[in-house]
């Protein structure tokens, strides 16, 4: 005895309907296609949702880092013509070798 329905179809027409239901031959390997393009599926919505919200973190982070840095003073002092100059302890000349004269060899 077939199913009611909340519409009530004539039983010529369940029937027709019964009997043109067809079952699909289905490949093996059908399952590992379609668990695969699914899962590539997911992954690629999953990337497209959230990549605004990376690139903005990005974002976020390179211009805390570059405040950061712009805070932070200078550690290294710059160039000045006063300091750059070698300083002595002494202030009298510098000694120089003295060399003696070798006999020339003939």
């Amino acid at each position: 005895m077939s199913e009611k329905h909340p519409i009530e179809w004539p039983e010529e027409l369940e029937s027709a309907f019964a009997d043109a239901s067809i079952t699909p031959e289905v490949d093996d390997s059908f399952n590992d296609i379609l668990m695969s393009r699914l899962t590539a599926q997911k992954l690629k919505n999953t990337l497209w949702y959230w990549s605004p919200a990376l690139v903005a973190a990005a974002a976020t982070i390179l211009g805390l880092l570059t405040l950061l840095q712009m805070q932070k003073p200078e550690t290294t002092k710059s160039f000045t013509p006063g300091q750059s100059e070698a300083r002595l302890e002494s202030q009298s000349q510098p000694e120089l070798p003295r060399f003696q004269e070798q006999p020339k060899i003939r």
